[in-house]
Order: C-alpha cells, then sequence, then structure tokens
C-alpha cells in the first residue's frame, strides 16, 4: 500500500516534503519575486534619494528621482548606462575605490548631469538580488542644500572673526552700568599697557585715573536730561603719559541712573 502511495506521488510530480507540484512551487516562487520586486519599486518611487539598480555597472532600472535628479526626461534614457557616467570625472577613481572595498558605506563626491554641471552628491552602494540575479543597488543623496549651508555658515564665521579681529586692533572695552571693565582688546593692551586679565574686572576710571572736563554730577545731569553727552576725558596709560580721549556716552537706560563713567 505504502508503495502504491509512492508510486502515485511520484507519477504525480508531486514534493515529497511540500506535497505541492514542483511546477506549482516554482510558479509560486515567481509570483513572490514579482511581488518582492514591485514592493521594491514602490518604495523606491516613494524615496527622495536617487536608488539605480545595476548590473556589472550597467544600469538596469532605477527610480524616477534617480533620472530627475541627474536631469534625465525618462527612465529610457539612463537604462543601460554605466555608473560612472554620473559621477564627476574627477571623483571616479574614488568612486572605483570605494566599490572595490564593497563595505558599503557612503562617501561623498560631485554627481555628473546631463548637461554637464554637477552637484554635491553622496554615494551607497549595496548587493541586492534583483530578476533572480546578483546585482548591485546604488544610493545617490543630493547635498546641494547642505553644502550651501555649510558654506553659509562658513562665511558667516569668516565675517564675525574678521570683525572681531578689527575691534581688537581698536582700543575697544567694554563694561558695565557700574564702570567694571568686561572686555578689553588687544588694542587696549597696546595703548594703555595693562593686559586683558589686569584690566578686566578692574573699574575703567580708576585704572586709567579719568579726568573730567567738567564734575561728574554735570555729565550725570546732562544724561539724565537729554540720555547723552559727549566731551574729552584725559587718562592715563600705565606708564602714567596722558591721553586725551574723546568720548560720547548714551544713556539707554535713565532706570540705571548712570551713576558711573
Amino acid at each position: 500500500m505504502g508503495t502504491l502511495l509512492g508510486r502515485a506521488f511520484r507519477r504525480g510530480g508531486r514534493s515529497g516534503t511540500a506535497g505541492m507540484p514542483d511546477h506549482l512551487l516554482q510558479r509560486k516562487a515567481e509570483i513572490a519575486l514579482g511581488e518582492s520586486e514591485e514592493r521594491y519599486r514602490t518604495l523606491s518611487d516613494a524615496a527622495r534619494e536617487g536608488v539605480a539598480i545595476h548590473h556589472l555597472g550597467r544600469i538596469v532600472d532605477a527610480n524616477a528621482a534617480f533620472w530627475r535628479m541627474f536631469g534625465y526626461a525618462s527612465l529610457q534614457e539612463v537604462i543601460g548606462r554605466e555608473t560612472l557616467d554620473f559621477v564627476a570625472p574627477e571623483f571616479r577613481e574614488d568612486a572605483l575605490r570605494s566599490a572595490s572595498c564593497g563595505n558599503g558605506r557612503p562617501h561623498r563626491g560631485r554627481g555628473l548631469r546631463a548637461d554637464g554641471s554637477t552637484f554635491s552628491a553622496e554615494f551607497q552602494g549595496s548587493p541586492v538580488a534583483y530578476r533572480r540575479q546578483r546585482m548591485q543597488v546604488l544610493i545617490v543623496r543630493d547635498c546641494t542644500a547642505e553644502e550651501k549651508a555649510r558654506q553659509s555658515l562658513r562665511e558667516s564665521e569668516r565675517n564675525l572673526r574678521l570683525t572681531l579681529e578689527t575691534l581688537d586692533l581698536g582700543a575697544f572695552m567694554s563694561r558695565t552700568p557700574e564702570g567694571v571693565i568686561t572686555y578689553w582688546s588687544a588694542g587696549c593692551e597696546r595703548v594703555f599697557g595693562w593686559r586683558a586679565s589686569e584690566a578686566v574686572g578692574y573699574p575703567l576710571h580708576e585704572l586709567l585715573r579719568t579726568v573730567f572736563p567738567v564734575p561728574v554730577s554735570q555729565i550725570q545731569q546732562a544724561l539724565l536730561a537729554s540720555g547723552e553727552w559727549s566731551g574729552e576725558l584725559v587718562q592715563h596709560t600705565r606708564s602714567g603719559k596722558r591721553a586725551a580721549s574723546p568720548c560720547a556716552r548714551r544713556c539707554a537706560a535713565v532706570a540705571t541712573g548712570c551713576r558711573s563713567w
């Protein structure tokens, strides 16, 4: 009985493990593969990055983001092209070196558009099973906006550095409403002789032994009445040398009482 059943199974072309004919198993695998590739295409089309599938360095499929990123009008224009066609010539050697490592790590370079222009890009490749073959997936991220942001930040830092250097060259200082020095530039060090470490935290007019052209009370009255005063102060360097300093002061906050100079 068991022998007859075994023969019947063999004649029917059934698999002894799954109980399903081989041709049905193959068809099921084909359907699953098709569904997998369809899901992959749906996900890649929804991605903002450019995604391309290539075999032996030639593109066999890509999402819309990929061909649009490189300035092509349709998928057909990129099919069959070599992946290096999308990399700026001066970065192709780096791209080949990265691909040969096979570590799947992203690397920076420049993409080459259809019109010959280039853009900052990040490339990443990894193996993938596609159409029953072992192929490679190439993911490309446009870094133009990121590069512009970095350039803008570098420019802002440069401008700030130049501004600070300009202030530092001059005799520039800042102090609290009570007259205590909080910033002492290199220019002040050269003019007055005290280092910043010595001047910061010290009352300005005590340090420089300021001589006012009129009584301080009169200056305070002018500040309280009009919010500003100008005149020439006589100050002294560390060596005792007198230095006339034109001065203009405005009192932004009357609530402080402009108590100090």
